[in-house]
């Protein structure tokens, strides 16, 4: 009797943990229990996506995939966090004809995925299946491309229409295979890439198993055995899929983070993302026609409070439109508030405080400009209340008008504002002739070094005549401010504690350097 007593309790319990194994795989969308991919291989990581449509590099219009494709893709460049290149699939490369041909030599002995070897044929198929589909993330990147051909196995010719001085950053491009399908059957569509992680099939469902490429040798070869990528039904889902340790990184926007703060076992790693707020400035009203009065506008405003207060942390103070960090950047190029130097340059402009402690003129008229700015956008709106408040402090007067964005878009097209608040994302080529110049969009300033300069950056032939056109560049603006940058914003990727090595990425290519991250234990 105690025999069967015992085999009886034994049955209940074995059939009560089955009940809670079921239990955790049915809450579990990937029919897999949460820890499953550190039961299966202590070194694998899961990376979450949304809006899957394909992961065809090339024919996907989903930020998330093209994203990831870096894992199983290379580039004949790569992008690193500070905007400088490196040779990934290109040995070389020069530059000739007044920075309008681009010659890359590629590198030997790469292979595909699937053992077959890596030519110029394939950099060739690559740029003409871009400009044949009617929607590709990476058409843009090509539009100034005149010619492209391959002069033999490992060689690569590009003709651009213009110059453009850092047109080799767009060609960070993931190649594919020559004879790929980029038309049919997407959804199904199996990757087969050069890059440093490759696709094996696996039973896991709306997921991508893949794993470290043994004859990786285009650049470091990955600590990280396995990731895995899986799909989420929205982007919504994200958040509460890294809390619920079902996937282990993901990227957020700027505008996401503000809704999101990380807790529990997650850290993140914070990167630029080009977004840059700033004021736009009317040169031809007489009270702005000043440099003087625009710098000391400038030396007014609390940027890292808005960049704290306003933009909950999610961006960076900036006195020029650089993105901080990159690697032209310069540090003296960003100053602290300082409404004594403000109050300085306004007295040599030729104003005064007065008693009530306003800022006015030998004709007692008081310094006082209209903000334009769209009501739609909360964020955009506290921060012209900031940027009202703070130019108060050196007796400046701002009366903010709230337009609707088609009157806002209006008023700023037909040159009807003294000053917006507006924010562009800066191009990819670093090309800043919108925000200023004979061809601005943003502005009405122009000078003949200004004009000069985005000239030089255009056509500089090398990394370094970049740069240098560069930083005289950011000087100008400083010293003319043609607009008053306020922030930059920042992208962030969120990781399970346990990943380390991570570095801020390029926020184009935010899983391009994942061969340095490992995992602790």
């Amino acid at each position: 009797m105690k025999m069967k007593f015992g085999f009886f309790i034994k049955r209940i319990i074995s059939l009560v943990l089955a009940l809670c194994m079921a239990f955790l795989c049915a809450c579990y969308e990937g029919n897999e229990p949460p820890d499953a991919f550190e039961i299966r291989n202590a070194n694998s990581i899961s990376i979450g996506v949304y809006n899957f449509d394909t992961y065809n590099p090339i024919a996907t219009v989903s930020h998330s995939i093209t994203q990831t494709s870096a894992l199983i893709y290379d580039s004949l460049v790569k992008r690193r966090g500070d905007h400088s290149i490196e040779m990934c699939l290109a040995d070389s490369y020069t530059i000739t004809d007044g920075g309008l041909t681009y010659t890359f030599t590629l590198k030997d002995g790469i292979t595909w995925h699937d053992g077959s070897e890596f030519s110029a044929a394939d950099v060739e198929y690559t740029f003409q299946m871009i400009t044949e589909l009617e929607k590709s993330a990476y058409k843009s990147r090509i539009s100034n491309i005149a010619s492209f051909m391959r002069a033999g196995k490992d060689t690569f010719i590009i003709t651009l229409h213009r110059p453009n001085g850092n047109f080799i950053a767009l060609m960070d491009i993931p190649i594919i295979k020559s004879g790929t399908d980029c038309v049919n059957s997407l959804k199904e569509y199996i990757p087969i890439g050069t890059g440093a992680y490759m696709y094996v099939p696996s039973g896991l469902s709306r997921a991508l198993r893949l794993v470290k490429n043994e004859n990786y040798i285009t650049s470091q070869k990955p600590i990280i055995e396995e990731i895995i990528i899986k799909q989420l039904p929205s982007e919504e889902l994200i958040s509460s899929a890294l809390e619920a340790r079902e996937i282990e990184v993901a990227s957020f926007s700027a505008s996401q983070m503000r809704n999101y703060n990380p807790k529990g076992n997650l850290s993140t790693v914070s990167y630029t993302n080009n977004a840059l707020t700033f004021i736009g400035i009317n040169t031809t009203v007489p009270k702005l026609d000043s440099s003087r009065i625009r710098r000391a506008l400038s030396y007014a405003l609390g940027r890292k409070q808005i960049a704290q207060d306003i933009f909950f942390g999610r961006a960076q103070a900036v006195n020029v439109p650089i993105a901080p960090g990159s690697y032209f950047s310069n540090p003296i190029y960003q100053y602290e508030r300082d409404n004594e130097r403000a109050i300085s340059l306004l007295s040599d402009a030729g104003y005064s405080l007065d008693e009530n402690n306003t800022m006015r003129n030998s004709d007692s008229e008081k310094l006082s400009f209209d903000l334009i700015v769209n009501l739609e956008n909360e964020l955009r709106i506290a921060t012209a209340e900031k940027i009202k408040s703070d130019l108060a402090q050196i007796g400046v007067e701002i009366r903010i008008r709230r337009l609707s964005y088609n009157d806002y878009a209006d008023s700023i097209n037909a040159g009807e504002y003294e000053m917006f608040l507006g924010e562009v994302k800066l191009s990819d080529t670093l090309d800043l002739s919108s925000l200023a110049g004979s061809s601005a969009s943003y502005s009405v300033y122009q000078s003949e070094r200004l004009d000069s300069l985005l000239r030089r950056c255009k056509t500089a032939e090398s990394t370094d005549a970049f740069k240098s056109a560069y930083n005289e560049l950011a000087e100008v603006f400083l010293s003319e401010m043609p607009i008053i940058p306020i922030v930059m914003g920042t992208d962030v990727l969120v990781l399970n504690s346990k990943i380390k090595g991570v570095t801020a990425p390029c926020y184009e290519n935010v899983f391009a350097n994942t061969a340095s991250w490992y995992i602790e234990i």
